[in-house]
């Protein structure tokens, strides 16, 4: 019974650094990078540490669920907490990248696979996951374009509204 309690229960060293966490960026705003060494020193760990990643965790899940922004890893610098722009511009298009690698892999791993020595159910549950990834690799690639500038063009839906500006023409 108390191991079933413990085990939901919030570690109270994890609770009080992400405290700290806070308590250091209570001031920041969108835009503000939290260093790793103000992280290092504030919380008294060494980087790679897995308490302070732990804990730094927490804390952009915090500044996700309660604040309501976004942050984003910088390699060897610290954590962003992005602007509104960067939410819409920047983070799209490098998830539909990390998207987009993984529906390609998953391609890859049933393309090395021998569909022959598979059941008739995951010889059907293989070509709807093939189905899937493809589509999924389209639509990111609609997310990347957007995010870059290259809105795409509903081609049948402009030829339909072609069609139909041509009927009316014809009536008038």
């Amino acid at each position: 019974m108390t191991n079933e309690k413990r085990q939901f229960e919030e570690d109270p060293e994890i609770a009080a650094r992400v405290e700290k966490l806070k308590a250091v960026t209570k001031d920041f705003q969108r835009g503000n990078v939290l260093l790793w060494e103000v992280v290092e020193t504030t919380l008294g760990l060494d980087r790679e540490d897995e308490k302070l990643r732990y804990a730094v965790g927490k804390w952009r899940k915090y500044c996700h669920k309660e604040l309501r922004i976004e942050t984003w890893a910088i390699p060897g610098t610290g954590v962003k907490l992005l602007t509104e722009s960067e939410q819409v511009g920047m983070l799209p298009q490098k998830r539909a990248k990390k998207a987009y690698r993984q529906h390609g892999l998953i391609l890859r791993s049933i393309k090395n696979t021998n569909i022959s020595n598979l059941t008739e159910h995951e010889r059907r549950m293989a070509a709807a996951i093939i189905e899937h990834s493809r589509q999924a690799r389209k639509d990111t690639n609609k997310v990347t374009n957007t995010t870059r500038g290259k809105i795409p063009n509903d081609r049948q839906a402009l030829i339909e509204r072609a069609k139909r500006a041509a009927e009316e023409g014809k009536k008038q």
